[in-house]
């Protein structure tokens, strides 16, 4: 499913370059009878994909990130988590033939997907702002 992404600003259009590099992944590694690239090659193009997401999500998410960066981040996030968990269940059944050939892990793929889970726990926790409130003041402030 193509997704329509507004482009009127530079913020838009730099989440838009890292969703479309993101959306090639994930579509590269949906289930078909014979890939049209190499496990390795795919996972070369997924590792960097999350590079330019952890790029772009550092230089807009530290400052005071508008609505818009927050809907791409979302968007994004996903979008490699779906394609990190089909990378995982290909190299389950293919073996460690073809991670060699890749000269990765397969501990190494898990725990780049791991981190971007940790990266939508924290981000996309789903408490409300007074949700969130509540559990500062507990922690912070010694509330039981």
């Amino acid at each position: 499913m193509q997704t329509a992404l507004p482009t009127d600003s530079s913020t838009a259009r730099e989440w838009t370059r890292v969703w479309h590099l993101a959306e090639n992944v994930r579509r590269e590694n949906m289930p078909r009878p014979k890939p049209l690239k190499t496990f390795a090659l795919r996972l070369d193009d997924w590792d960097a994909a999350v590079r330019q997401f952890r790029e772009v999500e550092q230089r807009l998410l530290l400052g005071q990130p508008d609505e818009l960066t927050w809907d791409f981040h979302a968007i994004v996030l996903h979008t490699l988590l779906a394609a990190g968990h089909a990378l995982l269940a290909e190299v389950r059944q293919v073996g460690p033939a073809e991670l060699a050939a890749g000269h990765v892990t397969l501990e190494e793929i898990e725990a780049c997907v791991a981190e971007l889970e940790q990266t939508n726990r924290e981000w996309r926790h789903g408490l409300s702002e007074d949700e969130l409130a509540a559990v500062r003041a507990k922690i912070f402030d010694g509330a039981a």
